[in-house]
């Protein structure tokens, strides 16, 4: 059975910086069945969207400059989906 590659990944990120490379090297496994990685941060004291874009060319970042709330964090990651089907991951797991 063959996966489609329409599947957006959504991540949102509050001070989660020791467990996102941890999570995204995971990600290593499916990275191929997914179209693209989005991540949205809320703000987060020490995101490094450059040492994260650099973990794999899928990944965008969407960059709060403010708190918004998980709930609305995850609806700019679907918004800016271009994909058929979302999968809805938080960071730690």
């Amino acid at each position: 059975m063959s996966i489609s590659k329409k599947i957006s990944l959504v991540t949102v990120t509050y001070n989660s910086e020791k467990i996102i490379y941890k999570f995204l090297t995971s990600l290593k496994l499916i990275e191929k069945q997914l179209n693209e990685i989005i991540i949205i941060d809320n703000n987060s004291k020490n995101f490094d969207a450059k040492k994260i874009k650099k973990i794999s060319k899928k990944i965008k970042i969407i960059q709060n400059n403010k708190n918004i709330g998980f709930a609305k964090a995850v609806n700019q990651g679907i918004k800016t989906s271009k994909s058929d089907f979302i999968l809805l991951l938080n960071p730690d797991t």
